[in-house]
């Protein structure tokens, strides 16, 4: 399960409540989540800003060590 939608679990937020609380589409979170979207830096960004840091944009691209 991906970090953005384990994250969202937690939160108890529909696909809905996650477009209007991080800024990004139902689609597009979806994407995410499965992965048949890569992240962006501009999507991981918003991300990171909406969860306060929960979700870092380096981690949701892939790029902690």
């Amino acid at each position: 399960m991906s970090k953005l939608k384990q994250y969202r679990a937690r939160q108890g937020w529909t696909l809905d409540e996650a477009a209007i609380s991080l800024g990004l589409s139902k689609s597009y979170i979806s994407e995410l989540e499965t992965g048949a979207r890569p992240w962006t830096l501009k999507a991981a960004r918003k991300v990171e800003a909406a969860t306060d840091g929960a979700l870092a944009a380096i981690d949701l691209l892939g790029l902690a060590k």
